[in-house]
Protein backbone atom coordinates (compact mmCIF):
# COMPACT_ATOMS: atom_id res chain seq x y z
CA UNK A 1 0.00 0.00 0.00
CA UNK A 2 3.39 2.35 0.18
CA UNK A 3 2.28 3.46 -3.49
CA UNK A 4 -1.46 4.36 -2.27
CA UNK A 5 -0.07 7.34 0.94
CA UNK A 6 -2.51 9.88 -0.83
CA UNK A 7 -5.94 7.58 -1.19
CA UNK A 8 -4.89 6.35 2.24
CA UNK A 9 -4.68 9.52 3.72
CA UNK A 10 -7.70 11.12 1.72
CA UNK A 11 -9.66 8.42 3.19
CA UNK A 12 -9.38 9.43 6.27
CA UNK A 13 -7.11 7.07 7.77
CA UNK A 14 -4.78 9.01 10.26
CA UNK A 15 -2.68 5.91 11.54
CA UNK A 16 -1.13 2.77 10.20
CA UNK A 17 -0.29 -0.64 12.11
CA UNK A 18 3.10 -2.02 10.64
CA UNK A 19 3.02 -5.78 11.13
CA UNK A 20 5.80 -6.69 13.30
CA UNK A 21 4.73 -10.19 15.18
CA UNK A 22 7.03 -12.57 14.36
CA UNK A 23 9.00 -10.23 12.11
CA UNK A 24 12.78 -9.08 12.85
CA UNK A 25 13.78 -6.00 14.06
CA UNK A 26 15.53 -5.29 10.79
CA UNK A 27 12.25 -5.60 8.80
CA UNK A 28 9.83 -3.65 11.73
CA UNK A 29 12.88 -0.47 11.17
CA UNK A 30 12.60 -0.71 7.46
CA UNK A 31 9.43 -0.92 6.82
CA UNK A 32 8.29 1.83 9.32
CA UNK A 33 11.13 3.86 7.87
CA UNK A 34 9.97 3.55 4.40
CA UNK A 35 5.85 4.79 5.34
CA UNK A 36 7.05 7.89 7.58
CA UNK A 37 9.09 8.94 4.53
CA UNK A 38 6.20 8.13 1.92
CA UNK A 39 3.57 9.49 4.48
CA UNK A 40 6.14 12.47 5.24
CA UNK A 41 6.43 13.40 1.58
CA UNK A 42 2.98 13.38 0.44
CA UNK A 43 1.90 15.65 3.29
CA UNK A 44 4.86 18.32 2.53
CA UNK A 45 3.56 18.21 -1.11
CA UNK A 46 -0.28 16.95 -1.41
CA UNK A 47 -1.04 17.10 -5.00
CA UNK A 48 -3.06 15.02 -7.81
CA UNK A 49 0.26 13.71 -9.48
CA UNK A 50 2.11 12.77 -6.54
CA UNK A 51 4.64 9.75 -7.36
CA UNK A 52 6.47 7.73 -4.81
CA UNK A 53 10.36 8.64 -4.77
CA UNK A 54 12.03 5.31 -6.20
CA UNK A 55 14.07 4.84 -3.02
CA UNK A 56 11.62 4.21 -1.32
CA UNK A 57 9.87 1.65 -2.47
CA UNK A 58 13.76 0.03 -3.22
CA UNK A 59 14.13 0.25 0.81
CA UNK A 60 11.00 -2.34 0.93
CA UNK A 61 12.98 -4.75 -1.73
CA UNK A 62 15.60 -5.05 0.55
CA UNK A 63 13.74 -6.83 3.49
CA UNK A 64 12.79 -10.64 3.39
CA UNK A 65 8.88 -10.20 1.80
CA UNK A 66 6.43 -12.22 0.36
CA UNK A 67 5.24 -10.79 -3.23
CA UNK A 68 3.64 -7.10 -2.18
CA UNK A 69 0.08 -6.41 -2.84
CA UNK A 70 -3.07 -4.07 -2.28
CA UNK A 71 -4.73 -6.75 -0.11
CA UNK A 72 -8.62 -6.21 -0.36
CA UNK A 73 -8.36 -2.30 -0.29
CA UNK A 74 -9.72 -1.76 -3.34
CA UNK A 75 -12.57 -4.30 -3.43
CA UNK A 76 -10.94 -6.19 -6.74
CA UNK A 77 -9.30 -9.24 -7.12
CA UNK A 78 -7.02 -10.94 -6.85
CA UNK A 79 -6.24 -8.94 -3.92
CA UNK A 80 -3.32 -10.53 -3.02
CA UNK A 81 -0.38 -13.14 -4.17
CA UNK A 82 -1.77 -16.67 -3.97
CA UNK A 83 0.32 -18.61 -6.65
CA UNK A 84 3.62 -18.14 -5.15
CA UNK A 85 4.02 -18.30 -0.90
CA UNK A 86 7.82 -18.02 -0.88
CA UNK A 87 9.77 -15.11 0.00
CA UNK A 88 11.96 -12.62 -1.77
CA UNK A 89 15.18 -12.11 -0.35
CA UNK A 90 17.12 -9.64 -2.37
CA UNK A 91 19.45 -8.41 0.34
CA UNK A 92 20.48 -9.54 3.37
CA UNK A 93 21.60 -8.06 6.71
CA UNK A 94 25.04 -8.45 7.79
CA UNK A 95 26.39 -6.57 10.42
CA UNK A 96 24.96 -3.39 13.21
CA UNK A 97 27.21 -0.52 13.74
CA UNK A 98 28.06 -0.63 17.56
CA UNK A 99 30.43 2.38 17.72
CA UNK A 100 31.77 4.33 14.81
CA UNK A 101 34.90 7.01 14.78
CA UNK A 102 35.87 10.09 12.75
CA UNK A 103 38.30 7.86 11.06
CA UNK A 104 35.81 5.99 9.25
CA UNK A 105 36.25 2.85 11.73
CA UNK A 106 33.77 1.45 13.26
CA UNK A 107 32.84 -1.43 15.88
CA UNK A 108 30.39 -4.07 14.30
CA UNK A 109 28.64 -7.30 15.34
CA UNK A 110 28.15 -9.63 12.33
CA UNK A 111 25.23 -11.32 11.46
CA UNK A 112 26.06 -12.49 7.82
CA UNK A 113 29.62 -13.61 6.33
CA UNK A 114 30.47 -10.49 3.67
CA UNK A 115 34.23 -10.06 2.52
CA UNK A 116 36.80 -7.32 2.66
CA UNK A 117 35.96 -5.35 -0.67
CA UNK A 118 32.21 -5.60 -0.71
CA UNK A 119 30.01 -3.05 -1.34
CA UNK A 120 27.71 -2.56 1.70
CA UNK A 121 24.56 -0.80 2.02
CA UNK A 122 23.55 1.20 5.54
CA UNK A 123 20.79 1.92 6.51
CA UNK A 124 21.17 4.48 9.61
CA UNK A 125 18.90 5.02 12.47
CA UNK A 126 17.63 8.55 10.50
CA UNK A 127 18.00 9.31 6.84
CA UNK A 128 18.52 7.27 3.90
CA UNK A 129 20.40 4.83 3.19
CA UNK A 130 23.75 4.80 0.97
CA UNK A 131 26.83 2.86 -0.25
CA UNK A 132 30.57 2.49 1.75
CA UNK A 133 33.06 0.02 0.82
CA UNK A 134 34.27 -2.33 3.01
CA UNK A 135 38.52 -1.70 3.07
CA UNK A 136 39.35 -3.80 6.09
CA UNK A 137 38.19 -5.93 9.18
CA UNK A 138 40.05 -6.23 12.63
CA UNK A 139 39.22 -9.20 14.61
CA UNK A 140 38.82 -7.89 18.77
CA UNK A 141 42.92 -8.89 18.59
CA UNK A 142 43.42 -6.87 15.84
CA UNK A 143 44.24 -9.40 13.39
CA UNK A 144 43.28 -8.24 10.11
CA UNK A 145 40.63 -10.80 8.97
CA UNK A 146 39.39 -11.02 5.04
CA UNK A 147 36.05 -12.14 6.21
CA UNK A 148 33.53 -12.11 8.91
CA UNK A 149 32.31 -15.35 9.09
CA UNK A 150 30.83 -15.89 12.67
CA UNK A 151 27.57 -14.49 13.83
CA UNK A 152 27.85 -11.90 16.41
CA UNK A 153 31.60 -11.74 16.05
CA UNK A 154 32.64 -8.29 16.64
CA UNK A 155 35.04 -6.38 14.68
CA UNK A 156 36.61 -3.28 13.51
CA UNK A 157 35.48 -2.52 9.96
CA UNK A 158 37.11 0.25 7.62
CA UNK A 159 35.28 1.72 5.13
CA UNK A 160 35.38 4.59 2.59
CA UNK A 161 32.33 6.57 4.27
CA UNK A 162 31.35 7.04 7.73
CA UNK A 163 29.25 4.50 9.09
CA UNK A 164 26.92 5.91 11.94
CA UNK A 165 25.86 4.41 15.51
CA UNK A 166 23.23 2.07 15.14
CA UNK A 167 23.16 1.42 11.65
CA UNK A 168 21.99 -1.84 9.72
CA UNK A 169 24.48 -2.65 7.34
CA UNK A 170 23.47 -4.77 4.45
CA UNK A 171 24.66 -7.07 1.58
CA UNK A 172 23.06 -7.32 -1.67
CA UNK A 173 22.59 -11.19 -2.64
CA UNK A 174 24.31 -11.82 -6.08
CA UNK A 175 22.08 -14.91 -7.25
Amino acid sequence: MIEHIPELINAGVDSLKIEGRAKTYYYTAVTTNAYRHAVDEYCANPSEDYTLSPWIREELEKISHRAYSTGFFFGNEPGQETKNGGYIRHYNAVAVCEESSADNVCVITQRNKFLVGDTLDILPPDGYSYNVKCLSLRNEDGEEVPSAPHPMQRLYMTTDRPVVKGSVIRKKNLS
